[in-house]
């Protein structure tokens, strides 16, 4: 019902502004694994903009929708963006659902907590889900002070079974659980100033409301027989799987095991792997963000830092490096610049455990030709050399109404450590194709 409205909205707005989008192929195809795991996508990425009073107010909206051949939770819709927003003449007013961008890095933007990441798209989670909110902007000669209300916290999107990544058990988005109360109706509130000193950009940033990336446990699926999963998923696996701790207890288990009565151990493990599902959870998150951007001729030093308040434990976390820009390489009209980056976070998850202690090295190569060929190319590694990721991504135009994307990644040593295994089979190549109108 929500799409046929918000089709029914870009109808009527197309008569008297725009209305534009993609339609995107895609194929994707992962290494270590059967045929099974390569699949193929078409997505559908309508817009539409509006505008009046001399373009100081406007509607801007963008729809999207993918239907994929392997993993039904894939294939999904989202309102991308729907949003209207009026320009005064020292600030600026946004309402509906937008898409919100902080950080500078080019590896890891740490301070991004505005926009949950649709992680069903791409592990790299640089697709965005819309966020409703209120936003407020005061625009000042030495900066700008950004002020967003959220009512409604968007849930990370999870694959199903034959979706990727595969970590070998069945998330349960459906079971998340939330800190607050509330639930993903906590009311989230952000702060950010933006001020220009020069040839350095500084941002300060603040958080106050449900943290966008989730914990995720490893619990008894409901309904599973085990104890506690009558009304839901039990969480703890020993209170689940075992007796309480009693010597009496621990001598009828053995018994009952002895008579057939119940599982032996082995049975009981493989009870246990067989009911197991991936529950996330959202903790509350404080957090004070640091951006820092020194322009200086073609040199780029660039920093992020944040302080973080997440479910009463207090953690940091920093990324920063240098870009050097080389124009007219080789006496070419191409724009090829150098990258490098340290990353640095005391905490470790599941999902994300790439910015723990990494180096990363990187390359951007701009050919400055009409068809606007970009290539780039990345190698992280932690500082054992143990767990490297290798990336390149290119695109190019195709006439006007096409452009080929190219993306592939590759895993190398990664730790035999529980649920890091996953990693091995993430190595892939995905290839694109949009046509706009």
């Amino acid at each position: 019902m929500l799409w046929c409205v918000l089709l029914c909205v870009f109808a009527a707005k197309a008569s008297a502004g725009s209305l534009g989008g993609a339609l995107e192929l895609q194929a994707r195809s992962f290494f270590n694994q059967d045929r099974e795991r390569n699949s193929a996508s078409v997505a559908l990425k309508p817009t539409v903009f509006q505008s009046w009073n001399h373009r100081n107010t406007r509607l801007e909206g963008e729809l999207f929708y993918r239907l994929d051949s392997l993993d039904d939770r894939r294939s999904h819709g989202d309102v991308r963006s729907l949003y209207l927003q009026h320009l005064g003449r020292d600030w600026e007013a946004l309402v509906g659902v937008a898409q919100v961008r902080w950080g500078v890095t080019e590896s890891h933007t740490l301070v991004d907590v505005i926009n949950q990441a649709d992680f069903v798209e791409d592990i790299a989670a640089d697709a965005k889900l819309g966020q409703p909110m209120l936003a407020l902007t005061w625009l000042q000669p030495i900066g700008s002070f950004d002020v967003f209300v959220m009512p409604y916290q968007r849930a990370r999107t999870f694959p199903d079974a034959n979706g990727q990544p595969r970590i070998g058990f069945d998330f349960a988005p459906e079971e998340a659980r939330y800190a607050s109360s509330a639930g993903q109706r906590h009311v989230d509130v952000a702060g950010r100033l933006r001020m220009r000193f020069g040839p350095l950009d500084l941002n300060l940033s603040v958080f106050d409301g449900t943290a966008r990336d989730p914990d995720i446990l490893p619990c008894l699926r409901r309904g599973s027989g085990f104890p506690g999963t009558a009304d839901g998923p039990n969480c703890d696996l020993i209170m689940g799987t075992t007796l309480p701790e009693a010597p009496l207890a621990n001598r009828l288990l053995d018994l009952f095991q002895r008579l057939g009565l119940v599982d032996d151990d082995f049975a009981l493990f493989d009870r246990v792997l067989a009911n197991i599902v991936l529950v996330p959870e959202y903790a509350r998150l404080r957090q004070m963000g640091l951006e820092a951007q020194y322009i200086r001729g073609a040199l780029a030093l660039k920093l992020e830092a944040v302080a973080r308040e997440r479910g009463g434990r207090s953690t940091q976390a920093a990324v920063g490096g240098i870009e050097y820009a080389l124009a007219g390489f080789f006496n070419s009209g191409w724009e090829v610049t150098a990258l490098a980056e340290y990353l640095f976070d005391e905490r470790r998850t599941l999902i994300n455990s790439r910015s723990d202690n990494d180096l990363f090295l990187g390359t951007r190569i701009n050919l400055n030709d009409i068809p606007g060929t970009v290539v780039e190319a990345g190698f992280f590694m932690d500082r054992s050399g143990t767990d490297q990721l290798m990336q390149i991504e290119a695109s190019r135009r195709f006439g006007p109404h096409w452009r080929g994307a190219l993306t592939a990644r590759h895993f190398e040593r990664v730790p035999t450590e529980p649920f890091l295994d996953f990693l091995r089979d993430e190595s892939m190549v995905r290839l694109s194709l949009q046509r706009f109108f």
